[in-house]
Parts: structure tokens; sequence; C-alpha cells
């Protein structure tokens, strides 16, 4: 008996605790970068405007204007319009030599 009572508890706690650490990850506060070469396979937060938009096969492929050219993609259909002012949350990738961001979030400014 005493077996099952403990058991339960370390399966509540368990549940406690990794839902505890999503809510975490999810309200991370991340600092916006400038450089996303020094942040290979990071999570990063950039924003800028929308320079050109192509979408296919669910897949959307962005080219944000900063001070340089970043290229974000996400693996879904986006309904965004270029010269929109957004901020970007995503991985940081490298794929034929060129750095770009696998885009988990996106915000409109």
């Amino acid at each position: 008996m005493e077996e099952k009572i403990l058991l339960i508890i370390s399966l509540i706690v368990m549940s406690l605790g990794i839902t505890g650490l999503f809510i975490l990850y999810e309200t991370q506060d991340l600092e916006e970068v400038s450089n996303i070469e020094t942040h290979l396979e990071n999570t990063v937060k950039i924003s800028g405007k929308i320079k050109k938009i192509d979408v296919r096969d669910d897949l959307t492929f962005l080219e944000i204007e900063r001070t340089n050219i970043v290229k974000v993609i996400f693996f879904e259909e986006l309904d965004l319009n270029d010269g929109q002012d957004v901020i970007i949350i995503g991985d940081v990738d490298k794929y034929k030599g060129e750095y770009e961001i696998l885009g988990k979030k996106i915000i409109n400014e």
C-alpha cells in the first residue's frame, strides 16, 4: 500500500516538474541578437522587415532585412506581407555554408 502511495506522489511531482519546465521554456525572455553566426544551434530572437516571402509546400521562406539579410524558414504556410515589421524566434542552423534561422515563432510588430 505504501509503495502505491509513493508511486502516485512521485508521478504527481514528476508531472508538475515537467509542466514547470515547459512553462519556463515557453516564457523565456530572449535578448535580441545582432549576429546569428555566433549563435549556431542556439535559440535566438531577431527583428526586422520582411524583404522577400516565398511560400510553397507547407514551407515559408523569408528574407528579413536588418543590417544584413537573414534567411528564415518556417515549416508551415504563413500569411505575411512584404515590408511587414516582425520579431522572429528560432534556432540558428547552417545549410550549404549559409546561416539561417529555423523559425519557431513570429510576432507582428
